[in-house]
């Protein structure tokens, strides 16, 4: 059962992670159309940066759950190599539960923003 909820993680992880990749084609093909309206035909349009500045949070966070699945994350090694093995368990199961802290503080934090800039009815 948990190797089966595992493999499912996996394959969502490379998922989410493509999502992000195809953000970021999204983001190069907008800014490529802003460039164009505004050097090119001269009607620059107002949205680009704003629109592709807020697609980079989403393709950071999509990215995290395949980094997270590879080991792929920054490490400060001499730190882990120092410890035994119990201590180099502990403090990695310190590091992951700091990492999902701080990605559900960031979501939470999102969430509400977009929310409070809804109901202004703000732009900006």
């Amino acid at each position: 059962m948990l190797a089966t909820i595992e493999r499912g993680l996996e394959r969502l992880a490379v998922w989410l992670a493509a999502a992000g990749a195809f953000i970021i084609v999204v983001q190069t093909v907008w800014i490529s159309y802003g460039v164009f309206m505004r050097y090119i035909v001269g009607k620059p349009d107002g949205t680009v940066t704003e629109a592709t500045a807020l697609l980079l949070f989403p393709a950071a966070l999509l990215g995290l759950a395949f980094a997270l699945k590879e080991d792929a994350y920054p490490k400060v090694s001499f730190l882990i190599d120092a410890l035994g093995a119990r201590g180099q368990q502990v403090l990695a199961a310190v590091n992951l539960v700091l990492m999902i802290l701080v990605g559900v503080f960031f979501s939470i934090a999102g969430v509400e923003a977009t929310f409070r800039a809804y109901e202004s009815g703000t732009a900006s």
